[in-house]
């Protein structure tokens, strides 16, 4: 599993002056959105330099219902007793509790360390229950609590038993009165001790290498605060940008994040995603936007070997160009770019080379420049022109950036359109006016 960290994200949009402008046009870096929380309410939190990074916390249904999920292994060191075992976690926003009694409930589908916070001062001081599944770890079987001041562990307690098992809900309770702290999981007192470390602060959940951990219907003092049931599954990683995974997809759900990757803060798709047919995994379309004649440029950096590429005129997900490339050399098609349409749902190549475009994990910011004008639409990367064909089926939509089996990543940056809907276009598709620029 892998995965990604999160933050806010402005778009700016230049509306050109001209009265037959479809969209405008379009930049987005990236920068405003790291560090943003990725469900409303929650802030992110991830370890530095932790192994299979990012995070992926997201709302997702599981077991019917509405829940926060963590979907990535990331995780630090080992868990021994004298490891923090840090690596993410949740914590709710705008929460400062004093006396309080915490109850969630938790779905593991792994057997490493989830974990509850509370009393939550920043990530150098709080108060942690976290519970090992492993039996096979030298620590085996466990459920802890510590309390983490300022940056240094101290453990309270540890009972050395099976806390929780795989593929079941589990209800947690942590009552924190004075110096008073019980915690119980399934009803069972497991934990009751007298600490003063901390006397106020919000709570959290965590993940310590699990490939998913479940949270949902979480209360203190009886009031709901969160059970996620009013959040939109699916619904944008980053403002005015959705996902698209293909139903069926091996290794999903998709992994997309803003992280710093290659010296830039960029969008990452993290997860080895990848459907069976036509190279569909994941795309991740701007909502808003509808252009016709447009020069569309993006950077991307590769992580991986196998299928990044972007979409265009994007209408739905079966109706849009696609240009993508592959610089996996052992598969039976080796290297190529090509350049398709999809139409209802049937792909028809316009343009295959049989050329290495990319190299794995190159370090290099590939810039990939799509221009469309009428039906005349051009290609190219790296200022080297890879097609120029002619299909007029799809007329205007928007653009997507997309991923099939790239892990670990693949990140795109600095997505610009210039919007020419002011050129008078041929019917062949030629330019027919002289243009000024637009953008400002």
């Amino acid at each position: 599993m892998k995965a990604q960290s999160i933050v806010v994200f402005v778009i700016l949009i230049c509306l050109s002056i001209a009265p037959v402008s479809i969209a405008g046009d379009l930049t987005e870096d990236f920068d405003a959105l790291l560090k943003l929380a990725v469900v409303r309410n929650w802030e992110i939190y991830e370890e530095a330099g932790a192994t299979e990074a990012p995070s992926n916390w997201a709302v997702k249904v599981v077991d019917g219902r509405n829940a926060l999920l963590q979907g990535s292994n990331i995780y630090t060191g080992l868990p021994e007793s004298d490891s923090p075992a840090r690596a993410t976690w949740a914590t709710y926003v705008g929460g400062d509790w004093v006396d309080l009694t915490l109850e969630l409930d938790m779905y593991p589908t792994d057997d490493d360390i989830p974990g509850v916070l509370f009393r939550y001062v920043d990530e150098n001081n709080f108060y942690v229950f976290d519970m090992n599944g492993q039996a096979s770890r030298t620590t085996g079987e466990f459920g802890r609590l510590r309390k983490c001041v300022n940056g240094e562990y101290i453990e309270l307690d540890r009972q050395n038993q099976t806390v929780y098992t795989k593929n079941a809900w589990l209800g947690i309770k942590v009552e924190a009165v004075g110096n008073s702290i019980k915690i119980s999981v399934d009803g069972s007192l497991l934990i009751d001790v007298a600490d003063d470390a901390f006397d106020r602060g919000t709570i959290g959940v965590s993940s310590w290498g699990m490939n998913t951990v479940t949270f949902d219907t979480i209360s203190v003092d009886g009031t709901v605060i969160d059970d996620f049931e009013d959040v939109d599954v699916g619904g944008p990683v980053v403002p005015d940008w959705i996902i698209y995974d293909e139903p069926g997809a091996n290794s999903s759900p998709s992994n997309w994040n803003v992280v710093e990757v290659g010296g830039q803060i960029a969008i990452v798709e993290s997860s080895n995603i990848y459907g069976d047919n036509n190279s569909r995994g994941s795309w991740i379309y701007y909502e808003n936007g509808n252009w016709s004649n447009a020069v569309f440029e993006v950077d991307m950096l590769a992580l991986d070997d196998d299928i990044p590429g972007v979409l265009f005129r994007y209408v739905d997900e079966n109706n849009f160009y696609v240009f993508d490339m592959n610089c996996q050399a052992s598969r039976d098609y080796g290297h190529f770019g090509r350049l398709r349409k999809c139409v209802e749902g049937e792909y028809t190549e316009l343009g295959y080379l049989v050329e290495i475009i990319f190299e794995k994990d190159d370090g290099i910011w590939h810039h990939i420049e799509i221009e469309m004008l009428g039906s005349n639409i051009k290609v190219s990367v790296d200022d080297k022109k890879l097609f120029d064909v002619t299909d007029a089926d799809i007329s205007s939509g928007s653009v997507a950036l997309s991923s099939w089996g790239m892990s670990p990543g693949v990140a795109f940056d600095n997505v610009h359109i210039d919007d020419l809907s002011i050129l008078a276009v041929a019917p062949d598709g030629k330019l027919a006016a002289t243009w000024g620029a637009l953008k400002r």
